[in-house]
């Protein structure tokens, strides 16, 4: 896109000395206009053509403003209960363009803000605070300019006149209010006009006045990011001035590689931990886009099973590394890299939210991280690669709420007073000590021992670990009745070969039955 006029260039060669008040201030001219000044005097002597004389007188005015204003494109319209009125004309308007601006009303008498033109050279914006009032049968808007507006898109405040007194322009911090109908210009005439470029980024005007002042990459983000990243750029909160690449934390050539593999939307959702790093994340920018990459192929096979990646539950537009990694680097989240590596995660997240048939990404880590919680407060091991976490998960849930009186917690002990741990070859047979020893037997091995500590407190039957090592769940099996009824290890497996052999050598010197 060219321009005759380099405009910017303009704006920044008036230095300190840029009279903003100046564009405000026709007040000689105004005065000389004799047409204004005979219909100020019909106003002060016909009282019933008030009204109508101070529309005309209005739209005078702002013909005498609007000399050194570029108009915007399209019309100001005004919406009231399904009913759209030009505010320049004050006819009803029966079809919206594309370029119309509209503003809504909720009453038929107001005021509102309106945008009407622009001045390059001083990068501004001319606002107009109107005053209506629609027509009783829906047919028409009369309206009246109130108040007249200089917004400096490049600096601070406003430049306000009141036109119902013939009073000087004033500056004003507080601009929030007529900032309101920067909002309502969607198309990006006046920035692309500005800068020589062309954005066709989806923020408003408001959104860009407003990120311009936090954002000291503006115009660097403006005319050198790729589209795909610009929005997403401009939102950031930057102190200084820099490329693009190192707003990133990127070597130019790890950024134009990045470019070139179609990952740079990507990069930007992982540039904090490309820069700054996190715990055991040791990745070179290299490795990172290899990880990116690999991330997008797993998109697709997510997308292929119908199974979001979503951050957010309304976010329509998400990148499973946002997912990823927001869970992974969130300390609230149970420490996740206390657990697994940041490639181990990917994968067992990534994977088991496939086999498991969950419908959302999102839902599997919320259900890891909840399990993760619960075993730290049960001061259990976490079985970290389950392949049946819903169950893993329900199980301990449900142990983590068992609660045992002091009374029924003796009673249980009492059943076992009388054990001592058998050792058979490299094996040991070991009795609870407590009810918690169950719930945690349950958690280790994934299955509902947990579910009979009330039966061994009754004296209905007995739980016994069978084990290599002391300290490690292997084997449950329950004795009912003068038999091993019941064995099952991890996920309700049966004993192999081997561990049914000890079994039966411990059943044999025991003088127990076998049915099970």
């Amino acid at each position: 896109m060219e321009n005759e006029t380099n405009y910017l260039k303009e704006y920044y060669k008036k230095g300190e000395e840029k009279d903003f008040k100046g564009l405000l201030d026709n007040s000689d001219e105004i005065t000389n206009n004799e047409k204004i000044q005979n219909i100020k005097r019909n106003i002060a002597h016909l009282r019933k053509m008030i009204e109508s004389q101070a529309t005309e007188l209005s739209q005078e005015i702002t013909k005498v403003y609007s000399k050194r204003f570029e108009p915007i494109t399209g019309r100001n319209v005004l919406e009231y209960n399904g009913h759209f009125f030009d505010i320049e004309t004050g006819a009803k308007v029966d079809e919206i363009e594309d370029n119309d601006t509209i503003t809504g009303a909720n009453t038929k008498n107001g005021t509102s803000y309106f945008v009407v033109g622009y001045d390059f050279s001083m990068a501004s914006l001319f606002v107009q605070n109107i005053k209506y009032n629609i027509a009783t049968n829906n047919e028409s808007v009369r309206t009246k300019v109130i108040e007249q507006y200089i917004i400096p898109f490049l600096e601070d405040g406003a430049y306000k006149k009141g036109l119902e007194e013939d009073n000087e322009p004033t500056y004003i911090q507080d601009t929030y209010f007529v900032r309101q109908a920067l909002a309502r210009i969607k198309n990006n005439y006046f920035i692309n006009k500005l800068y020589n470029i062309e954005y066709d980024g989806v923020q408003n005007l408001r959104e860009l006045y407003e990120e311009q002042r936090k954002n000291k990459s503006f115009e660097i983000i403006m005319k050198t990011a790729p589209k795909e990243i610009k929005d997403l750029l401009l939102k950031m909160e930057l102190e200084e001035s820099q490329p693009i690449n190192k707003i990133l934390g990127l070597d130019i050539e790890i950024y134009n590689e990045a470019i070139k593999r179609g990952i740079i939307e990507d990069v930007v959702y992982c540039s904090k931990y490309i820069k700054e790093g996190y715990k055991t994340i040791q990745k070179s920018q290299k490795e990172w886009l290899n990880y990116i990459e690999d991330l997008k192929t797993k998109e697709e096979d997510l997308q292929f099973y119908g199974i979001s990646y979503s951050r957010y539950w309304n976010d329509n537009g998400a990148h499973l590394i946002d997912t990823i990694l927001s869970f992974y680097c969130d300390d609230r989240y149970n420490n996740l890299s206390d657990y697994y590596t940041l490639g181990q995660f990917t994968k067992y997240v990534i994977d088991e939210s496939i086999n498991q048939g969950y419908t959302n990404v999102r839902d599997f880590i919320s259900e890891l991280t909840d399990y993760l919680r619960l075993c730290k407060a049960e001061d259990i091991k976490p079985t970290l690669y389950s392949s049946y976490l819903k169950q893993t998960h329900d199980i301990t849930s449900r142990n983590h709420k068992i609660r045992v009186e002091r009374e029924s917690e003796d009673l249980f002990k009492t059943q076992y007073k009388d054990f001592k741990t058998c050792e058979i070859k490299n094996y040991k047979i070991i009795a609870p000590s407590e009810t918690n020893d169950l719930k945690k037997e349950g958690d280790n091995l994934n299955h509902c021992v947990a579910s009979y500590i009330k039966r061994v407190i009754d004296g209905e039957c007995k739980i016994f670990f069978l084990r290599k090592d002391e300290n490690e769940s292997l084997i449950t099996f329950e004795v009912r009745h003068g038999a091993i009824v019941q064995v099952r290890g991890a996920h309700n497996r049966k004993a192999n070969e081997e561990e049914s052999a000890i079994l039966k050598e411990y059943a044999t010197s025991h003088d127990l039955q076998l049915e099970y």
